[in-house]
């Protein structure tokens, strides 16, 4: 069976509906890279951040990226530090 990056977008969107949090996150990296969606940097922090709040390291980590780099975020050191912090404390390496 091929890919298709548009069905599983739409699988992840309904797992993240019912508060998933590692399928948030995965909708945060699908719009930051266009898989399967159309890129969409506003949506990229709104997943990213509900994820956060839910403990999930990937989503704490690259918004720790977008904060540390003032990337669709104002600007914020002691933001992406605290992020940062939060994945690294579960063992997140990065990536």
């Amino acid at each position: 069976m091929p890919q298709n990056y548009a069905e599983a977008f739409k699988y992840y969107k309904l797992s993240a509906d019912h508060d998933y949090p590692p399928a948030q996150s995965k909708l945060g990296e699908m719009y930051e890279n266009g898989i399967g969606i159309n890129r969409d940097l506003l949506k990229v922090c709104e997943y990213y951040r509900v994820a956060v709040e839910e403990g999930e390291e990937r989503a704490q980590y690259h918004l720790g990226k977008r904060y540390k780099n003032g990337t669709v975020v104002d600007q914020d050191y002691q933001k992406a530090v605290y992020c940062f912090k939060l994945s690294a404390d579960q063992g997140f390496t990065g990536n």
